[in-house]
């Protein structure tokens, strides 16, 4: 019980790494609960806590990247199983590791799919911009045949290229305009025969375009599974720490768990190209 004149100060800290731990910190009379008697107070009992945990195992964050949690993982798993009475632990992360090896083999496989649909979609626009081209030439070339027409002003009023060199998702629908107006000028129009090519490849730039927006979600959707899928191993992880350390104590735990260097930037993009 604390005396009269004792006051009770309680810091929680609210991580896994320290199970949300509350540290007391009583101080007996006025004098300690000025700020500097106080701030040396709380960094001492802070400095016995954390030295208490400093010899545990690393744990895996959700900032590091999922190559570097399965490495990590399939490195406890090795340890624990070449370890007399720890092969449970490796029995026990396995179908997290197996799931986030899952995932991150769909995120790649979305991601290759939406680079290949971007292609597609800029190969299809650029066939569409060769479409609007031959029209406006052929457009010009009739009008020098026919003088006084003046058929190009009417389907190009600000020429060929603001239709050419317009987003990719809106020339499909100016294209559609372009056409509209070769029917206004009749199915005997010698500019005519330039409507099937048209509609043919606005059509496969419009699905190019649908295509590339499927895949974007879907990569969306990909990748928030990895993430999924990462949290979960690497609570795992944590759990498998926790429950060697109730059971083996420090010493022996840190023989489970590998140490985490993580690697620099540079040496990320070195192994990846």
């Amino acid at each position: 019980m604390l005396s009269p004149t004792s006051t009770r100060i309680n810091f929680f800290i609210p991580h896994n790494y320290f199970h949300n731990t509350t540290i007391e910190i009583i101080c007996s009379n006025a004098a300690d609960l000025t700020w500097n008697n106080t701030l040396q107070n709380i960094t001492e009992k802070l400095l016995k806590f954390i030295h208490k945990f400093s010899s545990m195992a690393q744990l895996l964050y959700e900032r590091q990247s999922s190559k570097l949690v399965l490495n990590t993982v399939k490195r406890h798993r090795r340890l624990s199983r070449q370890t007399k009475g720890a092969e449970e632990y490796a029995n026990t992360i396995e179908s997290g590791y197996n799931a986030l090896t899952e995932k991150v083999k769909a995120t790649e496989q979305a991601a290759e799919n939406y680079e290949n649909m971007y292609d597609q979609m800029v190969l299809t626009d650029a066939q569409l911009d060769d479409k609007v081209r031959d029209l406006a030439e052929a457009s010009k070339k009739y009008d020098r045949d026919h003088p006084g027409e003046l058929t190009g002003s009417l389907l190009f009023p600000n020429g060929a290229t603001p239709i050419m060199y317009v987003s990719y998702n809106d020339e499909p629908a100016l294209v559609d305009q372009l056409i509209l107006k070769i029917n206004v000028l009749g199915a005997e129009h010698a500019l005519a025969v330039h409507i099937e090519p048209l509609q043919t490849a606005v059509d496969a730039s419009k699905a190019a375009i649908s295509a590339l927006n499927n895949s974007i979600e879907a990569k969306k959707m990909a990748e928030a599974l990895e993430q999924i899928a990462k949290i979960n191993l690497i609570r795992q992880y944590a759990q498998n720490i926790y429950a060697a350390y109730g059971r083996f104590g420090k010493p022996f735990t840190k023989r489970l768990f590998p140490r985490i260097t993580i690697p620099s930037k540079a040496t990320e993009d070195s192994e990846d190209s």
